[in-house]
């Protein structure tokens, strides 16, 4: 059984710390965030968000997401994030095709 009070010490730290790495390892991989920032920023998602599980390149300098959202059944969207670390922080780095969406 997980001990709640380490386990939120823990995220808590990783956090604090802005380690994308350590934050991402207290969820599944199939986590679904809801927030009301995430509902006016994507309208119709009711604020859930769905990420994938982050990959990372064998040196852990890049890593790649994709984050996407679903505003019922026939309408939903979605975008890859390419993020880069230098100097011990995590950016994002435009490229193409990083859109993706679809319909049904």
């Amino acid at each position: 059984m997980i001990d709640v009070e380490t386990f939120a010490r823990e995220w808590i730290a990783a956090w604090n710390a802005h380690d994308l790495e350590r934050v991402l390892a207290h969820y599944s991989p199939d986590i679904q965030l809801s927030s009301p920032v995430a509902a006016e920023r994507v309208p119709g998602s009711g604020g859930y968000v769905e990420m994938s599980a982050v990959g990372f390149n064998s040196d852990k300098t890049l890593a790649l997401l994709y984050a996407g959202h679903s505003c019922g059944g026939l309408c939903g969207g979605g975008t890859y994030h390419l993020l880069k670390k230098a100097d011990g922080k995590w950016t994002e780095i435009n490229w193409p095709g990083t859109t993706c969406t679809w319909v049904s």
